[in-house]
């Protein structure tokens, strides 16, 4: 099972921008692979401000433009999120993995028979 992604402080601010807003980083603990970005991404998005198509995803961070008093928001948003990508990441992989056992059963099951089935070799 894949490493659950977690976020490892509060958001650092990168520089500030035009109108009052700054660029935040929020560090992760690893780098989310494709899966979890997609999840991500498909979370509920709550409000046209804070929506988790508006943040980037630079190795091991998460990269957002909010003002300050906005900020707060982003994170519990954030949190949410990173929890339902955690969550379909490890959905899925129990779905994968129930699936090669599947495959693997019958497959064990086709050799048995074929096995089964052998014992008219010699009429």
């Amino acid at each position: 099972m894949g490493a659950r992604i977690q976020r490892v402080s509060g958001p650092q601010p990168l520089r500030e921008r035009p109108g009052g807003e700054f660029d935040w980083t929020i560090p992760l603990d690893a780098a989310p692979g494709r899966e979890w970005i997609g999840l991500f991404n498909t979370s509920e998005e709550t409000d046209t401000a804070c929506m988790p198509s508006r943040v980037e995803f630079r190795d091991r961070g998460i990269v957002f433009t909010a003002p300050e008093e906005r900020v707060a928001k982003w994170v519990r948003n954030i949190d949410q999120w990173i929890a339902a990508a955690n969550e379909g990441v490890a959905n899925a992989e129990v779905k994968r993995s129930l699936a090669r056992e599947r495959e693997a059963r019958g497959a064990e099951e086709a050799r048995q028979r074929i096995n089964d089935a052998d014992r008219y070799r010699n009429l």
